[in-house]
């Protein structure tokens, strides 16, 4: 199975090494419902290996953490959106 974006959203469903899972993935938040990303990844301040294939394939960096307010309060042009 290849990675699977769900409609509509910034959810994708990616599949185990193995194949024999499949996590939901979000890359906004982000959150993948594998056992490295709940017990170590957000304790420790990085992403899982689903979340960084998913950003590798989007072309984003792979190891980018979760958005901030400041991402979303700038726009382009550095003007502040309200």
């Amino acid at each position: 199975m290849n990675i699977v974006q769900e409609r509509g959203s910034e959810k994708f469903l990616v599949p185990s090494e193995s194949g024999k899972d499949v996590y939901h993935v979000d890359i906004v938040q982000p959150f993948c419902e594998c056992r490295d990303f709940i017990i170590s990844a957000v304790r420790e301040g990085r992403v899982c290996k689903h979340i960084k294939k998913v950003r590798e394939l989007l072309g984003m960096p792979s190891e980018r953490g979760s958005a901030t307010a400041e991402d979303n309060s700038s726009s382009a042009d550095g003007e502040s959106r309200e």
